[in-house]
């Protein structure tokens, strides 16, 4: 398994640089120095290894996206079998307009009246759990959410302390509810908007205009 984060690094190492002593400009590396975020995952691609990652993680939200009602922050860590979801704030609604107001979404809900089961499917998309877990073994589809059962409690709480500890060290705590993105994320977010603006000092103040418990 590998990430994004980890293609950089590699095609430096093929161009025949050390991603290892990079200097990216900015503290946050695991290592907690000024290198990069990902390894360089050319030993996989040469054969000399067969793993690369034991966990991949992701994120999610909702703001920034055009046409969403309520922040809706997600963060996942998987690895080879199983996926574990934290919806942050899991009590709004998942509502975006590239979704919910195109016409399939639509006819969704219109079928969903008749079918008791895609009724059930359709109020998940926008109503979710705080807490899901998958056996992506014998559950690719994420259907069968296994969150709080006893018997996988262990897998729950050993992909929680993993998730626990990637969130501390990109500075995406939990506790801070004002901290939906990661700080390097909206850093890099907003140089890219500003650089946009062509000039504009004050275009970054309508991208997140955004209020309430979830605001940036």
């Amino acid at each position: 398994m590998l990430q994004y984060i980890d293609v950089v690094p590699t095609l430096v190492e093929i161009a025949g640089g050390n991603p290892l002593a990079s200097d990216t400009g900015r503290i946050g590396a695991p290592d907690g120095k000024r290198g990069f975020d990902g390894r360089s995952f050319l030993p996989v691609l040469l054969g000399d290894r067969s793993v690369h990652r034991q966990y991949v993680f992701a994120q999610h939200t909702t703001v920034g996206v055009f046409g969403y009602r309520e922040p809706y922050p997600s963060r996942a860590v998987r690895d080879e079998r199983y996926k574990l979801i934290r919806n942050l704030a899991f009590e709004n609604e998942f509502w975006i307009n590239g979704i919910h107001g195109h016409a399939v979404y639509k006819s969704w809900q219109e079928d969903a009246e008749k079918d008791p089961g895609l009724a059930r499917r359709v109020k998940f998309l926008s109503h979710r759990p705080e807490v899901e877990l998958y056996d992506l073994k014998n559950d690719p589809f994420d259907q069968n959410n296994l969150a709080g059962q006893t018997e996988y409690r262990k897998i729950e709480s050993r992909l929680g302390k993993e998730l626990d500890d990637w969130m501390q060290q990109q500075g995406d705590l939990k506790e801070d509810e004002n901290l939906m993105i990661p700080r390097m994320l909206v850093t890099t977010f907003l140089a890219l908007v500003l650089v946009s603006a062509n000039g504009k000092e004050n275009q970054h103040e309508d991208t997140f205009s955004i209020k309430g418990k979830y605001a940036l």
